[in-house]
């Protein structure tokens, strides 16, 4: 019994052998940054937007986004957030 399975190495070798058919074209140049480093940008920019809108206030923030007030804080400290000036996206520098 043999297997007419193919496995390429690459997308391009992937490409030639099937162009166009497994993903459509992204008009977008490629990034450099990881998809971790991307997600945690959303994550950070939603979180302190979140927290805009709740003029601060944690405990609504958190429900605006769905998760528990102590989910916030955790993400808030591995975010590099600083609680003592939530919801103000102009004052803080590691954006």
């Amino acid at each position: 019994m043999t297997s007419d399975t193919r496995y390429f190495q690459t997308v391009s070798e992937l490409d030639r052998h099937a162009p166009g058919s497994y993903m459509p074209q992204n008009p977008h140049p490629p990034s450099h940054r990881s998809l971790d480093d991307i997600l945690t940008s959303i994550e950070r920019r939603e979180i302190l937007a979140a927290l805009h809108r709740a003029h601060g206030q944690r405990t609504l923030a958190a429900k605006a986004l769905g998760i528990s007030r102590s989910r916030l804080y955790r993400r808030m400290e591995a975010l590099g957030i600083d609680p003592g000036e939530p919801g103000r996206p102009e004052h803080d520098d590691t954006r």
